[in-house]
């Protein structure tokens, strides 16, 4: 890893990841490789070999025209997808490797589309998967006068990171062929902040995003036993998630998303929310290793410990008709307040807090506390 330093390869390989559970971060992966590159042309693009027509496109330093005309006529022509297509995916090769360079120098998509940007030409790249004859790749080009260091760095990159792209792209297929009711994706894919576990029906981890590997790290809530299994502190919350798991075993779709609330220290509650998915036969097969043998699986997120859980009553008052009084009273049980802390607070009776909070439980269909937070920790942003 002698041409790009190892904080540099850590934050690539987290993007990387990242991206793995939320797609919009291709975009992010591509411009961090950008910054790391200096000066290198790059492009993560679908291209459909039948039709020979671009299928959308992640960019850096391409000029917006030129990127137009590729869409409309380029794509068409250019050599490197039929040069791509007999090679294995994440098989990363210079330029020069994949075309003859005298016909590349000689042809179209060169001359008309390339060398006008800054006479580049040369680089690397790879297939990341090909299905159906829709091939996503993932490429650089570079300025011919620094083609032969630049080409060494980005092929040493793609061929460093090609692992992991991997094992993120199998992830992203697996994630975006389930059935997630939209609110839990949003929650479990989107909001940063959130500590996501992908596991398999015995509770191994198959994967950890950021915050969920820094939560491991502390060890206070979550940690691994010796099977790499995710053990909670909390005892309690620890035989919910292993009898949901259970259930997921047996059927994975026919049970919805669990909730339950987990301490994670003293005084400190999150929301954790268990969503099932599963495999089909075809990507279970492609994606065997990440799933250790089984295609039941599941996605828990451990919400933001801190959240603005005020934000919240807007969606209550929206979706439940709670009125100002009783969105407060909602808001309050899902911070944990007492409800005899909660009368003194806004010097109303105790009696009437309960009566609201009645209420509440009525509109919103919940009956517990417990149910009531998990419900206002989904809602908050």
């Amino acid at each position: 890893m002698a041409q790009i330093s190892l904080e540099q390869f850590n934050g690539l390989v987290d993007t990387i990841y990242s991206a793995g559970a939320d797609p919009a971060k291709w975009h992010e992966l591509v411009d961090q490789l950008d910054r790391v590159l200096d000066g290198v042309y790059l492009t993560l693009y679908g291209h459909d070999m039948r039709s020979g027509l671009a299928m959308g496109q992640i960019t850096s330093r391409y000029s917006q025209e030129y990127l137009d005309r590729y869409i409309e006529y380029y794509s068409q022509i250019n050599p490197f997808p039929k040069a791509m297509a007999h090679l294995q995916p994440m098989d990363f090769r210079a330029c020069g490797q994949k075309i003859d360079r005298s016909a590349f120098m000689n042809s179209e998509f060169y001359n008309d589309f390339l060398k006008p940007q800054e006479n580049i030409g040369g680089g690397a790249g790879g297939m990341l998967c090909n299905t159906q004859d829709q091939m996503l790749i993932l490429a650089g080009h570079v300025r011919l006068k620094q083609e032969e260091k630049k080409t060494e760095l980005l092929l040493e990159t793609f061929n460093l990171l090609a692992p992991h792209i991997r094992r993120a792209f199998e992830m992203q297929r697996v994630l975006q062929g389930q059935k997630i009711e939209a609110r839990v994706a949003e929650l479990a894919l989107d909001r940063v902040g959130h500590s996501v576990f992908l596991l398999n029906d015995q509770a191994k981890i198959l994967f950890a995003n950021g915050s969920a590997r820094k939560l491991l790290r502390l060890g206070h809530a979550v940690r691994e036993d010796r099977e790499k299994r995710l053990c909670l502190r909390d005892q309690h919350a620890e035989t919910l998630m292993m009898r949901a798991l259970a259930h997921r075993e047996h059927d994975s779709l026919a049970v919805g998303a669990a909730s339950f609330v987990v301490q994670i220290e003293a005084g400190v509650r999150v929301v954790a929310t268990l969503n099932p998915f599963r495999l089909d036969d075809e990507i279970a097969s492609e994606a065997s290793f990440l799933m250790d043998g089984g295609n039941a699986a599941s996605i828990l997120v451990l919400a933001n410990a801190k959240p603005e859980l005020a934000a919240a009553s807007e969606a209550l008052a929206l979706l439940y008709n709670l009125t100002p009084a009783e969105c407060g009273i909602a808001v309050a049980v899902a911070r944990g307040e007492a409800l005899l802390d909660i009368s003194g607070r806004k010097n109303i009776s105790l009696n009437t807090v309960r009566n609201q909070l009645k209420s509440v439980y009525d509109k919103s269909g919940v009956r517990s506390q417990s149910a009531l937070t998990a419900l206002v920790h989904r809602l908050a942003p």
